[in-house]
Parts: C-alpha cells; structure tokens; sequence
C-alpha cells in the first residue's frame, strides 16, 4: 500500500481483511520505502493513493513498470478526475477505486489478478510459440540435410540454405521461393520428374539416389526423398529431402573393393594352402577341425581313412588323444599342447613324432599356431613330413661320426709320428752325445792322466745333451701365453725354427689385434705355426716364408706362404700334419684353405671367425 495516511489505510486494510484470509500488508508511505519493498516485500498487488508528498500514483506506476513486474496496479483515491482516471489507466493501471466506494475494491483485484495471470500465461506461451519457431528455424536451417517445400503446382514455397547448395546440378538458375521447381531441373529429366510428382500427389513417398559429376573430376551423391504434405486429411503440397551422401558411397565403393580384394586374397591363400606338402588343419576356438587342405585329404585317403567328411565337424584334441605317438602319453602330450595354444597360454607347440607303415618308415613335426587377428579365433595345425630330414640328419651324424673317427686316427697318428721323432730325436741326437761322454769318461778312468786334456770335451757334451733335451721339450710344452704375447712367441718360432734352418721370414701384422682371441685359439694357432714351419723345413726347401696376421670384419686370418718347390692339388690333403691342422681349426668353426702348385710354393690361409 502506497499511503500517506495511517487511518485511511487502517480502514482499506479492514475492507480486505473480510475477503482475503491470510492477508499480509506493507505500508510505503514515500518513494524510498515504496522501492525498497517492491524487492523486499515482493507484493502480489499495489494499492496507490493518489498523491503523497513529493511523490504520486503516477510516478509510482512507472518505477513499478520500470523494474518489469506485471503486479496489478490499483489506485485507491478519494477524489479523481475521470480525464485524470482515464490517463492512469492507459499508462498501465488495472483500475481505479474511489475511497469512498471500497465495498468494490475486493472484486477490482480479483479481476486485476485474473488478468494479469492471463496475460502472464498468453506471454509465456507466445514465448514459447517463439522460441519453438526459433528452435525449428534453427533445426531447420542447420540440418546435414536439405529441405524445400512447395505446393501442389510445383510453386517453391520455402527451402533451407542446405537445399540451396544441393542445387549444383543447375549451374544456370539459383532456386527461389515462388518460382516453379521445374526451371532448376535439366530438361532431360524434367519428365521424370513429374512422374515422381505425380506418384508423390497420389499420396507415395518416392526415394532415389543419383550421382552429379562435378567440375573438378569428382563424383557427388545425393539421397532424395519426395513425401506429400499433409493437412486435414489432404495433400496441400510436397517436401523434398536431400542428403549427402558422397562419404557413405566411397565407403561402400571401399569396403566392397576390399571385400572383393579378401575375396581374391582368400582364394589365393586357399590355392596356396592347397599347394603346400603339409597337411593342415584349422581348428576353432574349441578345437573343433573347421577346414583342412588337399594334402590332408590326400593323407586321409592313401591312409584309409574311417569318418565323415575327413574329420571336419570333429573335436581334434579328442583324436589327438587317441591316435598321435607310440604310446598315449604322446597323445596327451598334444592334446594339452593343443589347449595351451587355444587358451593363449603358449605362443607356439611342436611335437615330433613316428608314423610308420609296414612298408614305409615316417617322421612328421607337428606345429600348432594361434590365428593372428581379430575376426578368427582358433589354431592352424600343420603336420609336415620330415622323414626326409632325418635321414639327411642320420647320415649327417653318420658322417661326423666317422669323419671324427679320421680326426681321432689321424690325431694319434701323429702323436705316435711325434713320440717316433721324439725318439729318433733322443736316439739321434743326446743318447749319441751321452754315449760319446760316456766312452771319454771310461778312457779318463783308465787313464786318470787324460783327464785335463778329455775332462773339457765331456762338459761341452753334456751342454750339447742339455740344449738338445731343452729343444725337444720347447717344442712339445704349451706356451705361456700369459707371459708373452702370441706374436712374440711367433717371432720366437721364426727364430728358433726358420731362421735357424736359413731362411728369411717376414711378418706383417699391422690389421691384428690380439685382445680379440681366445686363449684357446691362441694356443691352437701356435701349433698350427708349429706344424707348419715343421713341414716348410722337412719338405719346402724354401728361401723365404712370409706371415700374415689380421682381424678384420670379425674374422681372424693367418696366412703362411713360402717360395719353396710346393706340391700338387691331389698330395695337398694326404698329409698327416695338414690333417692335424684342419681338426685344430675345425673346433673353432674355421676353414683352412691351401694354394700350392709344384715349383710355385705353398700357401696356408686359415680364416677363425671371432666376437
């Protein structure tokens, strides 16, 4: 209540109170506290007296209007012109109540209240109607599809911007609205396009897709749909719909290219399949057999086979358990191999196992494999013959066998060459020395007074003896490797062997490192330079002997060439001592190659292979 006076107030208060029950009323009596309580008090309607103290009705109604609040308004006053009365009004008054007439102030805020609340539901659904037409507009406008309407006579009566960018199959005439459909249609189709009105007017729906060549090569694809529109049970006019759909197209283009192309890849992995000697099988993921190849039909066939449809349908981890090996736990052994590769436990399993005949001895591998990929679940079970194979492996060992029987024979052969020269050298050598001291002690013995003049040649004797026997033993004691290295020990040998025999040795040793061997291949190619310096000074009669040694590329290489008489290519391998030198190699995985042509020296290339 706008009031300025406490009794007035008091009396429209009394009026109300006999009609609205609970009834809660807020005095403003100016300007500030009638602001302050349109926030604060939040009224349901407004009682404005007339004219208060530098502050009216009128101002009253505008700040009420001013903070957007549809209240009733209701002045309540006890004078009023009715020009004054009608002005009010027409700024947005509900009503006027003449103070001395408040028995009607009851029924002038009910119907205030009423038409407030209904102007309040018309807005609200006028805003509704509003933001629906909005949404639908948007809808509309910002669909992935295009739409035009027209009526009956083809007369376009609306279309969206996504209709007017589908239009690009006539790049003469942009659609508009009010024009006939059939001035953007190509002439050529325009009787067919008729057709389709014509069915669509008959109440069809007619759905086609058609492809556009465009400017720049490509192919574009349009989905139409041509429905009617219905009203009241009548057909008032027609909707075309267009979609793109370019991407769809190239997909089915795609995927039915790549159907094609599996297709064509699947016959030729069956052809391949098909070409392979080992039988195979594959099975699901419960290891039942789906499909097999000719060569397990085949199999099947030469083997008598018993069943249907040559196992396929059949759980093969149940057969593995009957029929694979000598004995059933071969069987089983499969069988859960079999499993453990169903269930992804293992990557692979691989069994070998006997299939004999009565006329036939055979070996077959059996390899189980997990399908790679996704769209297939099981194993590929391949049995591949191997019969072939170990019997190569049999002779193979056969062959080592008695190859390493040679290697043995030879080897004591020439321990017991050795322990003959060794012998000879005894023989020859330091028990002739022994036995010449021996024969000049006995003189000095008969004749004590020789014994200055026989005493000095006993001691040279017995030095001679010693130096023989130290030879002897150098040759036949490993090497410290520890102590020197193997090229020292090779310009040892040079010395004590070659040069001592007269001839000229070069060594050339600028590619070789020696941290790069063994100590063991250390002491097996000490021997080798050994064995064939021995052979150079028994046989070579050479002048000059050249040494190579290199490391390169991971492969050790010694090289010994001397310009003696040499020897032909069919004498080269009869030898004892090269013998002897290509078993020492061979324990490294190296080869030992030999040049040599009679009158055009000897060469001796070894070649190691090192980490």
């Amino acid at each position: 209540m706008l009031e300025d006076s406490h009794t007035d107030a008091e009396i429209v208060q009394r009026v109300l109170k006999r009609d609205y029950q609970p009834c809660i009323f807020h005095l403003a009596m100016s300007e500030e506290s009638f602001i302050k309580a349109l926030d604060s008090f939040q009224p349901d309607v407004i009682l404005a007296d007339n004219s208060l103290p530098q502050f009216d009705a009128a101002k009253a109604l505008i700040i009420t209007r001013q903070h957007k609040l549809e209240i009733p308004f209701i002045m309540v006053t006890g004078t009023m012109s009715e020009e004054f009365a009608a002005g009010i009004i027409k700024s947005g008054a509900d009503d006027y109540i003449l103070k001395d007439r408040l028995a009607r102030l009851p029924a002038a805020i009910d119907a205030a209240l009423k038409q407030r609340s209904s102007e309040k539901e018309k807005k609200e659904a006028e805003q509704k109607i509003l933001q629906s037409e909005i949404h639908l507009r948007a809808i509309f406008e910002n669909t992935s599809e295009g739409f035009l309407l027209m009526d009956t006579d083809g007369i376009v009566k609306k279309l969206n911007s996504k209709a007017g960018e589908y239009s690009f199959f006539n790049q003469d005439r942009e659609i508009q609205v009010g024009h006939p459909i059939y001035d953007f249609i190509e002439e050529e189709r325009k009787t067919v396009f008729k057709k389709i009105l014509s069915k669509v007017l008959e109440g069809n729906t007619v759905e086609y897709q058609r492809s556009f060549e465009m400017g720049d090569g490509n192919t574009r694809w349009l989905d139409f749909s041509v429905t009617p529109v219905w009203e009241s049970g009548n057909i008032n006019g027609i909707c075309i719909s267009g979609r793109d759909i370019t991407a769809q197209k190239t997909a089915e283009e795609k995927l039915n290219k790549n159907f094609i192309e599996k297709q064509a890849l699947a016959q030729r992995m069956s052809a391949i399949l098909n070409t392979l000697p080992a039988n195979i099988a594959l099975l699901n993921e419960n290891g039942i057999i789906v499909d097999i190849n000719d060569a397990w039909r085949n199999f099947a066939d030469d083997n008598g086979f018993i069943g249907n449809n040559y196992g396929i349908g059949d759980d093969y981890i149940v057969i593995t358990k009957k029929s694979v090996g000598n004995g059933k736990a071969d069987g089983l052994a499969v069988a859960e191999g079999i499993e453990s590769v169903l269930k992804d436990k293992v990557k692979e399993f691989v069994f070998e196992y006997a299939c004999h005949s009565p006329a036939l001895k055979r070996w077959f591998r059996m390899v189980v494999s997990p399908l790679q990929g996704k769209e297939y679940l099981g194993a590929v079970v391949m049995h591949i013959d191997i019969s072939e194979i170990r019997k190569l492996e049999k002779e193979r060992l056969e062959n080592k066998i008695n190859e390493q029987k040679k290697v043995t024979k030879a080897m004591l052969q020439a321990q017991e060459n050795e322990r003959n020269a060794i012998g000879i050298e005894l023989h020859d050598n330091v028990n002739q020395i022994l036995v010449g001291t021996n024969m000049l002690l006995r003189m000095v013995k008969e004749n004590p007074k020789k014994i200055e003049e026989l005493l000095p040649s006993c001691i040279e004797n017995i030095k001679s003896a010693i130096q023989e026997n130290r030879k002897i033993a150098h040759e036949l004691v490993a090497p410290d490797l520890g102590a020197e290295t193997l090229l020292q020990q090779l310009f040892r040998l040079n010395q004590t062997m070659l040069e001592t025999a007269g001839m000229e040795t070069f060594t050339l040793h600028d590619d070789y490192s020696e941290t790069l061997l063994s100590d063991d291949l250390k002491l097996a190619v000490y021997r080798v330079m050994q064995e064939q310096y021995t052979n150079i000074i028994k046989h070579a009669n050479a002048r000059k002997v050249e040494i190579t040694l290199s490391t390169i590329a991971n492969i050790f290489t010694l090289r010994i060439i001397d310009d003696g008489k040499g020897m032909l290519n069919n004498n080269i391998t009869n030898g004892i001592g090269l013998r002897n030198i290509k078993s020492r190699i061979s324990v490294f995985e190296g080869i030992v190659n030999i040049e040599s042509m009679p009158d055009k020296g000897f060469a001796l290339n070894i070649e190691v292979p090192i980490l």
